[in-house]
């Protein structure tokens, strides 16, 4: 992986250890009050968002590499059918918090991919 891996936490993070195992170097961020929160910890040039309410597709590559001239746009992947899905940010992303809140950016590139699939709300278990 060559880009830093968030998994961001809004105080459910059950499935934290699920994710942990599968993706050893990714980093736990919780109760996240803005974007910065995250880019002063990432030490790459761009990082990777994954929320608490999804769930990564096993064949999904975080080895995506953003090409040189689309390094200013955050890539948007689809969670299921939508893009508000696993996000690839650059460091110097001029997204605001909140965009970052509602998942919806203006400067984005959305990668026609399935990353993730959203979790059901309430329930531990995982829309097929």
């Amino acid at each position: 992986m060559i880009y830093d891996l968030f998994y961001v936490s809004q105080g459910k993070a059950e499935h934290w250890q699920e994710f942990k195992s599968r993706f050893s170097n990714a980093q736990l961020i919780e109760d996240v009050e803005s974007l910065d929160q995250i880019k002063q910890k990432t030490l790459t040039r761009m990082f990777w968002v994954v929320w608490d309410d999804m769930k990564v597709k096993d064949d999904f590559d975080f080895e995506y590499r953003a090409t040189e001239w689309d390094l200013e746009y955050v890539h948007v992947f689809k969670n299921g059918n939508h893009f508000n899905g696993v996000t690839l940010m650059p460091k110097n992303a001029p997204a605001s918090n909140k965009e970052f809140k509602f998942r919806f950016f203006i400067n984005k590139k959305e990668i026609d991919i399935v990353a993730s699939d959203p979790r059901s709300i309430g329930s531990s278990f995982d829309i097929v």
